[in-house]
């Protein structure tokens, strides 16, 4: 709306000057009439400068009509692969959040506002950014249990699970880096912020601005004690944005701290061991078994070869006379603790069944304060129950 005021008030601007001339009685003398060409050269300028910015514009919403459209397709295709890959579930959340309220804001005029009011106030779900950043961190959480590589996450490529309806752009990438951040976890600020840098180079529609990636990969650099990188990175931004005030003091500093070790106070202050550490790398380091609890999350064999040994498969009845012609299958798992697996006990259908009958019911799960003994929601337990 700002583009089509700023046009039209330079439309306005001409067309005053052009009055002026005509309180000279222009139309009396052909002499006069010069003055008028350049008035309508001026306004074929203006309209091109504005069409110019309309095409972008449409640019822009024709790639986010064809992503919603990706995403609506592979979905229906078959709706519960497309959600079990969880690069999907984040890209479905952040279409519904954040690049929704990107197409409202570049979607202008009364017929196309009401076309938005319209699905708006329809009994329509849309997320809100609590959800988007609970999509982003456990998408996040995911990588760092897993040990999955950024760039083929960032193409859908997870073991086990259906590719995505598309890959991750520069904005999704860099979302997930600006998560990461929040999260006081710069290990992978620097790896989300460097596939978005890597992706923003390629894309024809530019979903991220290259200054600001550049700005939070030297600062995470920084704190990691890359200095190298941070001034690599912030030299680039200065190359892009040679007046960016702050990225040329972090320069001076960061050079100051690589070459003499110098402590001054700069931008960014001095990465030091004090700074809060993620939840994760403190769990790693108070509770002694957090590793093995990763380590068979991804499948990984945590038994000894004599554990292993003392494991063993059997059919049994439970002294149950209804399970004398058919057994039950048991897989013992671990012995301390004690846990089994017992095959075969209900149907595909009456699994569905009881799915349908629990889905209404489930709820975010909660920890008990500490403190107050009051049960509640945590950032660290999104499972629901």
């Amino acid at each position: 709306m700002k583009v089509h005021v700023a046009v039209l008030l330079n439309i306005f601007i001409i067309l005053s000057n052009s009055l002026f001339f005509a309180k000279a009685e222009i139309f009396t003398a052909l002499v006069d009439l010069g003055p008028l060409l350049d008035t309508g050269g001026e306004i074929v300028k203006t309209l091109e400068r504005y069409l110019q910015v309309e095409e972008e514009r449409l640019e822009k919403v024709r790639w986010l009509r064809a992503q919603y459209e990706k995403l609506y397709t592979s979905a229906i295709q078959d709706e519960e692969s497309f959600l079990s890959n969880p690069v999907n579930a984040y890209l479905l959340v952040k279409r519904l959040t954040s690049d929704w309220a990107i197409t409202n804001r570049l979607i202008e005029g009364a017929q196309s506002k009401a076309l938005i009011e319209n699905i708006t106030q329809q009994s329509f779900i849309f997320p809100d950014q609590e959800d988007l950043r609970g999509a982003a961190t456990a998408l996040l959480r995911l990588q760092d249990t897993y040990l999955l590589d950024t760039t083929q996450l960032a193409r859908g490529e997870i073991d086990g699970t259906k590719r995505v309806f598309s890959e991750l752009s520069a904005g999704d990438c860099f979302m997930l880096g600006h998560e990461a951040l929040q999260l006081n976890d710069h290990f992978y600020t620097v790896r989300w912020m460097q596939e978005a840098l890597d992706r923003v180079e390629r894309e024809e529609v530019k979903t991220s601005n290259k200054q600001t990636i550049l700005d939070y990969l030297a600062y995470s650099s920084f704190v990691l004690g890359n200095l190298e990188d941070a001034v690599k990175f912030t030299q680039d931004l200065l190359n892009i944005a040679p007046n960016h005030a702050r990225a040329q003091e972090n320069l001076i500093y960061y050079q100051n701290f690589l070459n003499n070790g110098d402590h001054s106070k700069g931008d960014e202050g001095t990465p030091s061991d004090n700074r809060p550490k993620p939840l994760k790398v403190l769990k790693r380091e108070q509770i002694p078994t957090f590793t093995n609890y990763e380590r068979l999350c991804r499948g990984e064999n945590v038994k000894t070869p004599f554990e292993e040994s003392r494991l063993n498969c059997r059919y049994t009845t439970s002294n149950n006379s209804y399970l004398i012609l058919q057994p039950v299958k048991v897989e013992q798992l671990s012995l301390d603790p004690e846990i089994v697996i017992f095959h075969d006990i209900i149907s595909d259908k009456d699994m569905e069944l009881f799915k349908d009958l629990a889905v209404p019911s489930l709820a975010r799960a909660t920890v008990q304060n500490p403190t107050s003994g009051v049960l509640e929601t945590a950032p660290y337990r999104v499972s629901k129950r």
